[in-house]
Order: C-alpha cells, then structure tokens, then sequence
C-alpha cells in the first residue's frame, strides 16, 4: 500500500521518516494527492483492475498511462465531460500530472520501469510543443497562471489601507505586506515569514533576507534584498509603513516571537485583499494588469558580490543587473571603468572577448526595451536606472519566455540569472 495513507503521528514516532517528509512541502504533496484521486477516478471508469481495495495497484501499464495522460489533456466539466469546443490544460497542468505519477510510485516504494520514462518524456515533449502551436494558432491564451498587478493596481489598494476608517490593525498589517509584496517581488507567503532577524541596514538601504521561498525550500539562494525610502510618495514607502508597524505595536519582547507580522497575517491579508476586490472590483478591473513599472517602485535587484569585480579589463560572467551596473557606472570599490566605454579589441584573453560580446549583445536587447539613449541614461540616478531595468528587464524576459517556454529555466528565479543565460534564452529564440 502507498505511504500516501500515513499520518503525521505515525512520522512523529519515527525521526527519519519525518525528515524524508519534509522532502515536499504539504501544498506540493497535497496537489499530488489531488491528481492521485483524479487518476483513481478514471481508472474506475475506465480500467477498474488497477484499483484494488479503494488503492491504485502498481505498476501501470503503458497503455493505461497513456490512456490516462489523453484524458487528462482535456479540459472537462464538473462531470467529467469533454468541453465543447474541446479545450487542452495547460502544460504546466499536465506536468503536475507526470510528478504525480511519480510521486505514487515513489512512495510504494515501486521504480517506474524504463518504458514508462520513455513514454513520459516523449508524451510531454511533443505536449509543450503542441501547446505552442495552438497558442500561435490562437486557440490558447499565451500566458499562463495569474497575471501580475498593475501598478495602478497596487497604488489604489494602497490608499485604501492607509484611509480605511475601521479595523486600523487590520489595515496596518495589510498596509505592510502589500508593499513588501510589492517592493520585494514577493509572495504573501514569503513576507508573512519574514522575521526582525532577517532584516538589517546596510548604508541606507535596507536588507531583507527569506528563509527559504517557494522556488528555493533549501533557502540556498535566498539572497538579500535592498529596499530604500521613498520620500516623494511616502503612501507605499517600505521603511515608513514597518515604521508605523513597530511603532504602533513595539518591537518584540523576550520569549515573544520575532515575526514580524503575525503568524495569521497571511490569512487576514488575503481576507482584507478579497473584501477591497468585492467592494471595488470594476475600478480593480479597469486597471487591468500591465508591465508597466511603477515610477514610484523603490526596490531593486540585488547587487551580488561575485562578478564584475576587477579593477582590470575583465568582463567575467556575472548577474544580469551586475552587468547593467557595471555598464553604466563602472564600480567604484575597485575603479573599474564602465564596460559601455570598452571595445571587444581592449581584453585580451578570447574568454573575456567572448563574455564581453553577448554582455553587449544582451544589453542591445534591454536598450531595446525602453525609447532613452545612452546619454539620458548616463544622466539618471541610480536609483532611476534600477527602476528601469525592472521595466527592460521584465520586458525582455516577457518576450523570451512566450518564444521559448523552457521549463528547466522558467523555474529558476528570474532575477538570479546570469547574462549568459539571457543571452541563450536570446539565441532560441532567434531560432
């Protein structure tokens, strides 16, 4: 029998098996248990032998997979019923379905036989390409999963948490964890985590530091983030809105907890937010997502340490706002001069010639992005040139994305990719 069907206290009483648990996270495993019930259903229907004492009897067979594979493809009714027109899930839907699989032979202890890898890795390479077909034959939206605020968007729900008229704690926590979201490209999740111990100052910037997030559990790339004050539109400045918080509950006691919103503020947050959405959901809807930065966004990407760092001629390779930064303003720590000024002919070494020339290319494409010159750029602040980054950056990887849907890189945090990568992101999508 499955594993699937042991319960927390039967882990508690053995140490290793709650430590191999943790190897998912409960929302992955309970999306695979979903999939589990949705297998079990059709199997009932269709191939009832595989169901024996209300479990799923293993090993499947090549037929029965991909049986269940083709159903799954389709978009159905409550009922189980074909869609008319038929419609297909997504490819990310029916990748969930491929782990699924997976993850019920893994915890019956069972090793999925070659034939049936075979079948899978083919299935869903010819799936995503017939995905990409029909969404150029506009017979499927080209983006997938939620859109993004607006920032219009954002700046409204901000008024509203600042001139709420009742429920000022409420409002307070909701006030915090929109910005945070907003300013840290964040999850509710992710901000609801966030303890005072993960915050500090460097300079006048503010550092911010998860634990770990949805894309990275083992928190190994959890880099920090800097946020700065926003005196021109102090309505969605981060450090003013943790000012208030901390001044209108105090910092936390001995024995307290360190977190830094409740440990519900993620519940009431996503309450407060689906009130606002009821109350004003035509002004919410007419505001309509869009990529457009907000001119008053005061986050930036992280600048890495590694990279970019020689007062020589070199250009290693580095992180994509690394190299923004290092193109325009050089780096002052180690007086290296602004790449912009170098030539391919001025490094030495063919690695560096060879780093130096999709580093040009890539902020060919960024440049393309936005209607300034080099010029006007050259004149910005810092801070200026962060923020439109952001908006070259998204832009790019918006484009990149739509002409090649690589699930290996799409799952990978966007903001921790190298130049490199944008670069042969770049070239397959030229293809």
């Amino acid at each position: 029998m499955p594993r699937t069907g042991r319960n927390r206290e039967a882990n508690a009483l053995d140490p290793t098996r709650s430590v191999v648990t943790l190897r998912l996270v409960d929302d992955t495993r309970a999306q695979y248990n979903f999939y589990i019930q949705r297998m079990k259903r059709f199997l009932l229907a269709s191939f009832p032998q595989f169901v024996v004492n209300s479990e799923i009897h293993l090993p499947l067979t090549l037929e029965v997979c991909e049986a269940y594979l083709n159903y799954a493809s389709v978009k159905r009714d409550k009922d189980g019923n074909d869609i008319n027109p038929r419609m297909y899930n997504t490819y990310s839907t029916i990748n969930a379905c491929k782990s699924a699989i997976k993850y019920l032979y893994k915890e019956a202890d069972k090793i999925p036989s070659s034939d049936l890898n075979i079948l899978l890795k083919d299935f869903f390479s010819g799936y995503k390409r017939k995905i990409e077909l029909l969404k150029e034959g506009g017979q499927m939206p080209i983006g997938e999963g939620k859109s993004p605020m607006s920032p219009a968007g954002f700046l409204f729900l901000s008024e509203k948490a600042l001139t709420a008229k009742s429920d000022f704690a409420l409002s307070t926590t909701a006030h915090v964890s929109l910005v945070m979201c907003w300013n840290l490209i964040a999850r509710a999740a992710s901000v609801a985590s966030i303890r005072f111990d993960n915050m500090s100052w460097e300079g006048d910037a503010l550092l911010v530091q998860y634990g770990r997030t949805k894309n990275d559990q083992e928190g190994t790339s959890c880099s920090p983030k800097h946020v700065y004050a926003n005196p021109s539109c102090p309505w969605i400045c981060h450090i003013l809105s943790l000012s208030l918080l901390v001044f209108t509950r105090g910092m936390p006691t001995s024995g307290s907890t360190t977190l830094l919103l409740a440990s519900n503020s993620q519940e009431r947050f996503s309450e407060w937010l689906a009130k606002i959405s009821a109350g004003y959901g035509d002004d919410i809807a007419s505001m309509g997502p869009t990529a457009t930065p907000c001119p008053t966004q005061t986050s930036t990407v992280t600048p890495h340490n590694q990279g970019l760092s020689s007062a020589k001629v070199r250009c290693p390779t580095s992180k994509t706002y690394d190299l923004w930064t290092m193109w325009w303003s050089g780096r002052s720590l180690d007086k290296a001069i602004p790449l912009r000024k170098l030539r391919r002919r001025d490094y030495k070494q063919t690695s560096e010639k060879v780093n130096f020339s999709k580093a040009s290319t890539v902020m060919r494409e960024l440049l393309s992005c936005t209607n300034l010159n080099e010029p006007d750029i050259v004149k910005m602040s810092q801070l200026a040139r962060d923020l439109l980054f952001q908006s070259c950056f998204n832009q790019l990887c918006g484009k990149v994305f739509q002409s090649c849907n690589d699930s290996q890189v799409v799952q990978r945090r966007v903001d921790e990719m190298s130049y490199h990568t944008i670069y042969d992101l770049l070239k397959k999508a030229s293809q």
